[in-house]
C-alpha cells in the first residue's frame, strides 16, 4: 500500500521488492513474537502495536472516504442532506472546475433551494441531474434513475448524418426500419432541430457530442399520448419516404425481427487479399472475451499487408482491454498519458497520478495499420486512439474523437446514484484529452451519395492511404 499509493510508485519490479522485504520483515516479527512470554513487554510487542495502529488508520481513512466521496453506505434518504455530501464530494475531487468555467459555489447557491423544494425522486434527480450538467461532462450523470425519454427509435451518426439505429413497436408499424437515414422530424431539417434539443440530462464536453447526443432524442415519444411525429427518411436506395408515427401499445411477446442484436464484441473480414478489418463494439463486458476474440481475429489476419481497425461507435469502458489490444500492434512499451488526481482516493490506491503503458503483447503485427474514429468514441477507446496515433503506429481517419476520459467513481443518492470525475487526463506532450478529442489525420465527411451507393468513405480513405504507401 505505501509503495503503489503514497509513494506513487508505478515500477512492478520496484512494487514487488517492497513488498517482499516487508513480508519478510513482518513475518520475522510474527515469528518472534508468537515466541515471547505472553507477558512479556519487549520490542517485539512494541512493533506489533504499530502494525495494528497503522492497520486501523488505514482502515479508517478507507471507510471514511467511502463515506464521504461516494456516500457509501448511504446514511438516511434526506434529499438536502445528500446533495450537500455530493456537492462537497465533487468539491474537493472534481479536476475539471476551472476548465468547465463554473463556479461551484454559485452552482451549489443556484440548485439547492430546488432541492428543497423537490416533493419524490424523480423530481430531486432530475435538479441533480441539471446540476451535474452545468460540468458539460459526459462522465458526470446521473446512471440512476433512468431519467432518458422514451423513444420511437434510437439514432445514431454516420458523420453527420442522421441513421436510424433500433426501433420500437410504434416505429415499425409506421414502416421505419434500422438503417433508414433521417432527414426531417415535423418539417424540420435535422441542423434546425439539434439546437432545439434539450440534452442538458445528457450532457458532454464537446459540440459535436453534444450533436449525436441530439440525434438519439430526435424520435423521443411526444408527452401528449395522441400526438403523432410525422417524418422524413431515405432508405437506402435513395427513396423519400414520409412516415407517420403514432403511439401504440406493443403486444406483450413482439420482438422486431429488424433490430440487429451485436453479440460479439469483435468481427473482422478479409477486404481483398492483401487488407483486413477488425471491429471492435466496445470495450466492457467480460475482458477475457473481448481479447480473445479479438486475438482470434487479428490471428486470421497477420500475413495481410495492412488492417483496417474499426473503432466508430465504440464508447469505450476497460482500459485494460484497450491496453491488451493495442499491445498486438506495438514492439515496445508506450506511454500515452497519465491521470492526475486532486484527491488521493482509497479506489486508485491512494496514488496522486496513474501513469498509462501499453506494453508489447503475444505476436506483434507489423504491417500497415488505420484508425477509423468517429464522434462517439470515448474514455477508454480514445486512449487506445491515442495510445496507437502518438506512438507513431497507426494513422487515423474520420473524424475527431469525443473529447471525455477520465476516472468516474459513483455517489450514492436516496434512490439511486450518480458519477463524477475524479482525474484529469493528460497526453504526453502535456495537453487535455478533454473538451479536445484526437483530431483524425485523414478527415473524412460523409454525405448522402455515400449512404445511397453504400460506399464507406473511412474505410475508402483507409484503402488509399494503404495503397500509396506503397
Amino acid at each position: 500500500m505505501v509503495a503503489f499509493g503514497f509513494l506513487n510508485l508505478d515500477n512492478q519490479f520496484t512494487i514487488v521488492s517492497i513488498g517482499i522485504i516487508s513480508a519478510i520483515c513482518h513475518g520475522y516479527l510474527w515469528i518472534r513474537i508468537l515466541k515471547a512470554e505472553k507477558q512479556q513487554l519487549n520490542l517485539e510487542g512494541i512493533f506489533l502495536g504499530i502494525q495494528l495502529t497503522i492497520v486501523t488508520m488505514i482502515a479508517g481513512l478507507y471507510f471514511s472516504q467511502r463515506l464521504t466521496f461516494q456516500n457509501n453506505p448511504i446514511i438516511g434518504n434526506n434529499y438536502e442532506k445528500s446533495f450537500t455530501k455530493l456537492w462537497q464530494a465533487m468539491d474537493k475531487a472534481y479536476p475539471y472546475f476551472e476548465l468547465k468555467g463554473v463556479d461551484w459555489d454559485q452552482t451549489y447557491e443556484m440548485y439547492h433551494p430546488l432541492v428543497q423544494d423537490a416533493a419524490n425522486d424523480q423530481e430531486y434527480y432530475l435538479v441533480i441531474a441539471h446540476m451535474l450538467g452545468e460540468l458539460e461532462d459526459a462522465h458526470t450523470d446521473v446512471i440512476t434513475p433512468n431519467l432518458d425519454k422514451r423513444l420511437f427509435a434510437s439514432v445514431i451518426n454516420l458523420g453527420d448524418l442522421a441513421i436510424v439505429d433500433q426501433i420500437g413497436y410504434s416505429a415499425e408499424m409506421a414502416g421505419l426500419r434500422p438503417g433508414m437515414l433521417l432527414l426531417r422530424v415535423g418539417g424540420k431539417s435535422i441542423e434546425e432541430l439539434v439546437p432545439e434539443i434539450d440534452i442538458s440530462l445528457n450532457e458532454a464536453a464537446t459540440p459535436w457530442v453534444k450533436k449525436i447526443r441530439a440525434y438519439n432524442q430526435l424520435l423521443a415519444v411526444p408527452e401528449d399520448m395522441d400526438e403523432v411525429l410525422n417524418i422524413t427518411v431515405m432508405d437506402k436506395i435513395g427513396t423519400e419516404l414520409v412516415l407517420v408515427i403514432q403511439q401504440l401499445n406493443a403486444p406483450s411477446d413482439w420482438v422486431s425481427e429488424f433490430n440487429v442484436q451485436k453479440t460479439n464484441s469483435v468481427s473482422w473480414k478479409k477486404m481483398n487479399d492483401e487488407i483486413g478489418y477488425i471491429r471492435v463494439e466496445r470495450l466492457w463486458n467480460n475482458k477475457d472475451d473481448i481479447v480473445n476474440e479479438f486475438d482470434q481475429a487479428l490471428n486470421e489476419l497477420m500475413d495481410m499487408q495492412g488492417i483496417i481497425l474499426d473503432l466508430r461507435q465504440n464508447g469505450g469502458g476497460d482500459s485494460r482491454i484497450a491496453d491488451k489490444i493495442a499491445g498486438r500492434f506495438l514492439d515496445k512499451n508506450f506511454s500515452y498519458g497519465h491521470d492526475e488526481f486532486r484527491k488521493r482516493l482509497y479506489k486508485f490506491a491512494w496514488r496522486k497520478s496513474i501513469n498509462y503503458v501499453v506494453k508489447p503483447r503475444g505476436d506483434i503485427y507489423q504491417g500497415k495499420l488505420a484508425v477509423l474514429t468517429d464522434y462517439p468514441v470515448m474514455s477508454s477507446a480514445e486512449w487506445m486512439v491515442g495510445a496507437l496515433i502518438e506512438s507513431g503506429r497507426a494513422i487515423s481517419n474520420g473524424r475527431v474523437t469525443g473529447g471525455s476520459t477520465g476516472n468516474p467513481i459513483q455517489f450514492s443518492l436516496p434512490g439511486g446514484k450518480v458519477r463524477y470525475f475524479t482525474a484529469a487526463f493528460y497526453r504526453p506532450d502535456g495537453n487535455l484529452v478533454e473538451g479536445q478529442g484526437y483530431s483524425p489525420d485523414i478527415a473524412v465527411k460523409w454525405t448522402i451519395e455515400n449512404y445511397i451507393s453504400g460506399i464507406d468513405p473511412d474505410i475508402q480513405a483507409a484503402l488509399e492511404w494503404m495503397e500509396a504507401q506503397d
